[in-house]
């Protein structure tokens, strides 16, 4: 495959031990490949399934979860960058006092342009996501705009995020952040407001 690469193995224990503490035996398995077919083209695929409690002991909970995740990165004319990613999760969990399951879906969506004028790095970025968790349906839209400045060795940032949310009514806020770097003392300073 030229210009990409790929990887598909099982997870360690000590590594799953981080998602799924004290919950018995357990295992997993990963893959993951990246692909640019052209110069200007980049794309990217993963995928995961977990899960614990392979003996099927009544006393242990119960943890599983599949995850898959694409995204691309495509260089347009103008020198304007758009990113964009998919990534879909299932989750079944069980506890040891129930013998119901209760599961989370999640879909999420991201797509972002950026441009490079001069020192200013600009951008512009869209996500919507959609969870269930066990029949309770919540969505969420926001687009962002967001402009970063380096001067030297000063790097300053703010951005403007507006979203909406849904879950038994409807919901919308704004978000506002400004931040401010200096590389020589290596401190940020954060103002955020809503």
């Amino acid at each position: 495959m030229p210009g990409g690469t790929g990887v598909a193995e099982p997870e360690t224990v000590d590594t799953y031990k981080l998602r799924l503490p004290d919950c018995g035996d357990r295992k997993g398995t990963f893959a993951d490949t990246n692909y640019s077919p052209f110069k200007r083209l980049g794309l990217a695929a993963s995928a995961s399934r977990y899960e614990n409690n392979l003996g099927d002991n009544p006393n242990i909970p119960l943890l599983k979860d599949n995850s898959v995740s694409t995204g691309l990165n495509v260089l347009l004319p103008g020198v304007v960058n758009l990113s964009g990613d998919i990534s879909l999760l299932h989750l079944t969990s069980r506890t040891a006092s129930t013998d119901s399951n209760a599961t989370f879906d999640n879909r999420q969506v991201i797509v972002s342009l950026t441009k490079q004028i001069g020192t200013h790095s600009l951008r512009v970025s869209g996500m919507d996501i959609l969870s269930d968790a066990t029949g309770i349906e919540q969505k969420q839209r926001s687009i962002e705009f967001g402009d970063s400045i380096a001067l030297k060795r000063l790097a300053v940032s703010g951005s403007l995020r507006c979203q909406r949310e849904r879950t038994q009514g409807v919901h919308g806020s704004q978000f506002r952040q400004r931040s401010c770097v200096d590389e020589r003392e290596a401190q940020m300073r954060n103002w955020s407001g809503e």
